[in-house]
């Protein structure tokens, strides 16, 4: 269920930073990358197969935020390293 893929989303956004310091900022960035990923995922499975929900679409931005917040208050570098990987992406 497309519910479930945001929950999983929202408890691995701390892993970013674990991936990042712990890791390397590769790693963190790939976290990042794998995030932003599922949520296309989460979406497409829910509009493809009837699931939006009122409470679904309210997990889902705030995932986003959550997600967005983290790379707000990160260290600059970690910022630019994801500013890279979504300009990329988004290219």
């Amino acid at each position: 269920k497309p519910n479930h893929i945001t929950s999983i989303r929202i408890i691995l956004i701390p892993f970013i930073w674990y991936c990042y310091y712990e890791v390397s900022p590769w790693a963190g960035a790939a976290m990042f990358s794998f995030l932003a990923l599922t949520d296309f995922v989460d979406g497409r499975v829910a509009r493809g197969r009837g699931l939006v929900t009122r409470g679904g679409k309210v997990l889902d931005i705030s995932c986003d935020i959550m997600l967005v917040n983290r790379d707000a208050t990160a260290h600059v570098d970690a910022c630019v390293i994801n500013f890279a990987v979504i300009k990329a992406v988004t290219s």
